[in-house]
């Protein structure tokens, strides 16, 4: 069984054109995402490579259901995301990662590397005591060949 299974997925966005979009009745239909289909077994890491705006960050997006798919099916471990409640959306969201092409959008300059790291731990509540975050910081840095030192 895939672990992550998607089907058909379409995203598609609404556009206002002319100068004055919001004033115009004519509207067009932007295909980020067309009909794109892949599964990813256990232990398998897929890339999305193509050009700028070719819907890969959209694609990952929809996965995730921060923008809300047009059509299509994303299994989790067999269960269909687009059907899944709150709290299984937020334990699945945990369970998922996504890397945004673009490091300056994804990683904010004005913060520390110990705080862009230990701040999914805070957010997903994976732990609350500054002690184990800072020895979970360390760890992760030494299985890449870092020191606590590189925070």
């Amino acid at each position: 069984m895939s672990l992550v299974k998607l089907k058909n997925l379409r995203i598609y966005f609404e556009e206002k054109k002319g100068l004055f979009g919001f004033l115009q009745k004519r509207r067009e239909i932007v295909h980020a995402v067309d009909g794109i289909s892949f599964n990813i077994n256990k232990g398998e890491i897929l890339g999305l490579v193509g050009e700028s705006g070719c819907g890969k960050s959209t694609t990952g997006m929809g996965i995730l259901r921060l923008v809300e798919p047009t059509d299509g099916e994303v299994f989790f471990n067999g269960r269909n995301v687009f059907k899944m409640g709150k709290k299984e959306m937020y334990i699945f969201r945990r369970k998922a990662q996504i890397v945004f092409q673009d490091a300056v959008s994804s990683l904010n300059p004005r913060k520390t590397v110990r705080e862009i790291l230990s701040e999914p731990l805070r957010v997903h509540r994976i732990e609350k005591n500054e002690d184990k975050i800072e020895h979970k910081l360390i760890q992760t840095l030494e299985l890449i060949g870092l020191k606590k030192e590189d925070l």
